[in-house]
């Protein structure tokens, strides 16, 4: 993806990066995770915003930065550097609020052109898992190397 995008840093095992949000609100540090899940070779994506005093991250914020759009890039473009530093593996993602979740699938559906060829990318509904179709709601996102 050549979207405009936030500078990263990154754990050593690709687990946790960081990156600050800059807007009409200040410099936020934002935090994404990568937690591993009981299923087997998959790992919860987890973001929010850091606070500044106590440091723990908060997974519901609403930052309202007026920078949305490169936030979601930078955090699709962390997704693929996990991916690749971690072959095998797949992303889970649940938006911490059915908005969220909204606002998750329509900037997929807005970019899926734009993923790599070989990242495959499933949507949840229930219990069934199949392909990634834009504009359909789903209540989880899968995204993994085919």
């Amino acid at each position: 993806m050549n979207l405009e995008r936030y500078d990263v840093t990154f754990s050593p095992d690709f687990t946790e990066f960081q990156f600050y949000s800059e807007g009409r609100r200040g410099r936020v540090r934002k935090v994404v995770r990568f937690d591993p899940l009981p299923s087997p070779n998959t790992y919860n994506l987890a973001f929010g915003d850091e606070d500044p005093v106590t440091g723990m991250v908060d997974y519901t914020a609403t930052t309202d930065n007026g920078d949305t759009r490169k936030v979601l890039v930078t955090v699709a473009a962390i997704v693929l550097v996990f991916l690749r530093s971690k072959p095998g593996e797949a992303v889970f993602a649940q938006g911490s609020t059915a908005s969220r979740d909204g606002l998750y699938r329509i900037n997929l559906s807005r970019h899926l052109n734009q993923l790599p060829v070989h990242l495959e990318a499933l949507g949840r509904l229930g219990a069934d898992w199949e392909p990634f179709a834009p504009n359909k709601k789903y209540d989880g996102l899968l995204l993994r190397w085919k």
